[in-house]
C-alpha cells in the first residue's frame, strides 16, 4: 500500500466539509501527512437563484455550484446584482471560507495550505489533486435527494468516480 503523505481536503464551509477537514486534521497527525485545503468557486454557475426546497419563499440566493449564499437586500431591491457587486460579494465569501478553513486547521494544531480554485468543483478537485500529487482526497458528503441527485449527482460521487486516488467521504 502506498504511503499517504499529502491529503487534499475539499472545503466549502458547510458542516459536512467542516467535518471532513477535522477528520483530515486527525488523520494528518496519525500519518504525519501534509494537508492542502481546496475551496472551489464555479464562476460559470454563480448566478442569482432561489432554491425553494431549502429556503423560505421570496428569498434570493446566489450559488457557486456548491452552496447557496444570501444576496444582500440592496441587490435584491435593485432587481439584480451588478457585475462589480457580484465579484465583491463572491470575493468576500471566498475569503470567509478560506479563513474558516485556516481557523479549523489552527484549532486542530495543524498547518496546511488553503487554495481557491475556479471551475467545475469535481473537475477542479480531481485535476488539482493530480497537480499537487495528493495521496488521498477527503470531502464531506452532500445529502442530495430526488431529482437533484438523479440529474446532477454529488460532487463527492463525481470526484470518487473520476480519480484513481482513494477518496474518503465523511
Amino acid at each position: 500500500m502506498k504511503e499517504i503523505k499529502r491529503l487534499l481536503v475539499a472545503f466549502d464551509g458547510t458542516e459536512d466539509s467542516v467535518n471532513a477537514l477535522n477528520t483530515a486534521a486527525n488523520l494528518s497527525k496519525q500519518l504525519n501527512a501534509a494537508i492542502t485545503v481546496a475551496h472551489v468557486f464555479d464562476e460559470s454557475a454563480a448566478a442569482i437563484t432561489a432554491d425553494s426546497s431549502r429556503y423560505p419563499a421570496n428569498t434570493t440566493y446566489m450559488t457557486d455550484g456548491l452552496q447557496n449564499y444570501p444576496v444582500p437586500p440592496s441587490a435584491v431591491d435593485q432587481g439584480s446584482m451588478g457585475a462589480e457587486e457580484n465579484q465583491d460579494y463572491i470575493g468576500g465569501r471566498t475569503t470567509e471560507v478560506s479563513v474558516q478553513a485556516s481557523n479549523i486547521l489552527e484549532e486542530n494544531n495543524c498547518s496546511g495550505e488553503v487554495k481557491v480554485l475556479d471551475g467545475d468543483p469535481a473537475e477542479a478537485i480531481t485535476v488539482y489533486a493530480e497537480e499537487i500529487q495528493a495521496d488521498m482526497i477527503i470531502m464531506g458528503s452532500r445529502h442530495l435527494s430526488g431529482l437533484k441527485k438523479l440529474f446532477s449527482g454529488s460532487v463527492s460521487e463525481k470526484v470518487s468516480s473520476s480519480t484513481n486516488l482513494p477518496v474518503l467521504i465523511v
